[in-house]
């Protein structure tokens, strides 16, 4: 009985450790947070800024970071870059076409969401990446909705840089 008291109580108290754990976890997340969205206006103003070469820079280290080879790079026009990017894991193989473009507080259109599909199936990719500084428009996401691609604006861009400890690439400019 006596094993059985200590085993009940050695339980309780790694759950109990456990959740305090948690709770720190927590609040140190909250604190970063907190940190990104009062620097948030800052940051936002600075990929706004962004010129196409940082752009291509902070891109390609992003997807570095996410374990994807860089096959091919390809300027299409003085505000965007094509790059093609390869997900070298078993199973998980396949090409990506990422598209930058650089465009301050403009909205990427339907049309050129419709042109990276067509280039997207040109060269094979399995899916289609549009990173922007600036926006998307409405005809841009319902012309997204009929393609494998991924539209990441200024807002999603500062949160994968942020969950992938890059952010600093941007507060260094």
């Amino acid at each position: 009985m006596a094993l059985f008291l200590l085993v009940v109580a050695a339980i309780t108290i790694g759950f109990a450790a456990i959740a305090l754990a948690r709770g720190g976890a927590r609040a140190a997340s909250s604190e970063r947070d907190r940190a990104l969205l009062s620097k948030g206006d800052e940051i936002d103003r600075r990929l706004a800024d962004m010129e196409i070469e940082r752009l291509q820079e902070i891109v390609l280290r992003l997807l570095d970071k996410i374990g994807l080879e860089i096959v091919e790079l390809e300027a299409v026009d003085e505000q965007t870059l094509d790059v093609l990017a390869r997900d070298p894991r078993p199973l998980l193989a396949g090409d990506y076409l990422v598209q930058c473009t650089a465009l301050g507080d403009g909205a990427v259109d339907g049309p050129q969401v419709v042109a990276l599909a067509d280039a997207l199936r040109a060269a094979g990719a399995n899916k289609g990446i549009l990173v922007t500084t600036g926006f998307f428009s409405d005809d841009a996401l319902r012309s997204a909705q009929d393609h494998p691609l991924e539209l990441v604006g200024r807002r999603r861009l500062r949160e994968l840089l942020f969950e992938q400890q890059l952010l600093v690439l941007v507060e260094l400019d």
